[in-house]
């Protein structure tokens, strides 16, 4: 009897089968008490676009994300913080140098922002503001961090707030595209993390005690 090429064609298809995800199931969001935060691994540079999803929970001086080549917001620094009634978004002038976009947008606790932040805007919630002076020369020396921001006292001003997405692209490509997940750790004990699409990774919490886990999508 010869074999069907419907057949071998069906069987030549098949590849290896697919891996599973590193994790139990996608959150809404992870959320942060204060000491918790995520070392990305990525370093910035002048054509790096960050978009985020989160809601502070918090009006004192806290980062939603940052790193900087210094030891101050000045330094050179991609970072966006919130202050008060407003947000500080920080963008490099240079490797070493850089500044607070004014006029600076308002904020308000426990409320949900869509942010996209590059060279040219920062977009919060569909409301666009030009940048002017970004450096595109600009490369950074410490690795991007959330829920913080990253100088050379390590993690500065640790916030509380809620995670719901955190994207970076390099030059249009992504480099970084994260979700929030639950996973049994080596422990048995369910942990939130952040899951890479890209690097298919997960990104565990690199301060201390654990992140509150948001409900299963």
């Amino acid at each position: 009897m010869s074999f069907r090429p419907a057949a071998r064609q069906f069987f030549e298809r098949r590849g290896a089968p697919t891996p599973p995800l590193p994790y139990d199931a996608e959150v809404e969001y992870l959320q942060s008490q204060g000491s918790q935060w995520i070392d990305t691994g990525y370093y910035a540079t002048g054509e790096t676009k960050i978009e985020v999803i989160f809601a502070g929970l918090q009006t004192s001086n806290k980062a939603v994300f940052g790193a900087s080549n210094g030891n101050s917001f000045s330094g050179g620094e991609l970072a966006l913080f919130w202050n008060g009634s407003l947000f500080d978004p920080v963008y490099p002038t240079g490797s070493n140098t850089s500044n607070v976009l004014y006029p600076r947008p308002s904020y308000s606790a426990d409320t949900k922002y869509t942010v996209a932040f590059d060279k040219s805007s920062i977009v919060i919630n569909g409301s666009s503001q030009s940048v002017t002076g970004w450096s595109t020369e600009y490369a950074g020396t410490r690795t991007m961090y959330i829920f913080a921001t990253h100088r050379q006292a390590g993690a500065i001003v640790p916030s509380q707030m809620k995670l719901y997405s955190f994207k970076m692209t390099n030059a249009g490509s992504a480099v970084i595209d994260m979700i929030p997940v639950r996973f049994t750790n080596e422990l048995g004990v369910s942990e939130g993390a952040m899951y890479d699409r890209v690097s298919g990774a997960l990104f565990r919490n690199a301060g201390t005690g654990a992140f509150t886990i948001g409900p299963d999508k």
